[in-house]
């Protein structure tokens, strides 16, 4: 172990897939834990905070070893550095989210930044959208794109930079227009494969949601949340994307031709895909023979199923 190559281990700790892997990866014994904790020192995120109010965009590096924000504006800020006090070389994924007014506070790390360079700087830390999925989600590894809720314009302008992420949060303020429809079909078309998805489009025209459904690839702790209506065919090739491979996954979306009056089972053959069922009207638990996991499916009413599935539970292996 003690003959590897200094450039080798740091590589493996850059091209590692999640925070804990990183982390464990420090816990090995000899060189090798010592170059990859050293390493792991270095290693930064991209933050960018989007304005609301005047559309600009900030940005600054924050050490991934760093306690992780949890909403709070001010714990997203912490231990930010400047971008320039940082090797490029250790940025390794970026996050962008929209925030509002606190823009007049913001520590000096925190730079003005353009379309044009954030597009260059995410290409360059991710200069492809395609790569190997990992084994579970993990947020703190993941290139996200939190837009909930903005204006046309700036959604449309970041869309159109092609931004090579994995997670997804886009929602708009006032009408849906064809302008939008264009800009969100073609940032879903040339996207990598997404493993998060948090979508609170409602008006996207048919194609548009299959190829969100076709981008969409379910790993461990994956979510996929959409408000628009999905057809029985859509939530059929959602549903099987994550049973077939036996993810740990979410699927929240809201169906049509669902009234109060609906029962779980009104919205998918479960009896073509499941042999053994635990059915009430709006509960339902399935599993298949030879799976490893079971899925649990609420209908929430108001159109809504929350679809999750589980470990196994004991009772369908006796």
């Amino acid at each position: 172990m003690d003959s590897v190559p200094h450039v080798f281990i740091e590589s493996v700790a850059l091209s590692l897939l999640d925070r804990w892997s990183l982390k464990e990866s420090r816990n090995v014994p000899s060189r090798w834990g010592e170059i990859s904790t050293a390493t792991s020192q270095k290693i930064h995120a991209l933050y960018v905070l989007v304005d609301a109010e005047t559309d600009k965009l900030y940005a600054a590096a924050r050490p991934v070893q760093a306690k992780q924000p949890h909403g709070r504006f001010s714990s997203h800020t912490e231990n930010a550095v400047s971008l320039d006090s940082v090797d490029l070389k250790f940025v390794t994924n970026f996050r962008i989210r929209l925030e509002q007014w606190i823009f007049e506070n913001l520590p000096s790390s925190w730079k003005e930044i353009s379309p044009r360079k954030l597009q260059k700087l995410c290409h360059f830390i991710r200069p492809t959208t395609e790569r190997r999925a990992p084994f579970r989600f993990d947020i703190e590894s993941s290139n996200f794109l939190q837009l909930p809720y903005t204006n046309e314009v700036l959604l449309r302008k970041l869309l159109t930079m092609r931004l090579p992420v994995d997670y997804v949060s886009l929602g708009v303020n006032g009408t849906w227009s064809w302008s939008l429809e264009a800009a969100v079909k073609e940032f879903f078309s040339n996207c990598g494969p997404l493993y998060y998805v948090d979508c609170h489009f409602q008006h996207m025209e048919p194609s548009t949601v299959n190829t969100l459904i076709d981008k969409f690839v379910p790993v461990h702790e994956s979510r996929f949340y959409l408000e628009q209506l999905l057809s029985k065919a859509q939530l059929e090739r959602l549903v099987l994307k994550c049973e077939l491979p036996g993810m740990m996954a979410n699927l929240q979306v809201s169906v049509e031709n669902a009234s109060v009056t609906s029962c779980v089972t009104d919205f998918f053959d479960f009896d073509k895909y499941y042999s053994l069922k635990n059915v009430q009207k709006h509960r339902l638990v399935a599993f298949r023979e030879e799976a490893n996991v079971e899925a649990r499916v609420t209908f929430c009413g108001l159109r809504s199923l929350d679809w999750r599935w589980t470990e196994v539970s004991r009772h369908w292996k006796q």
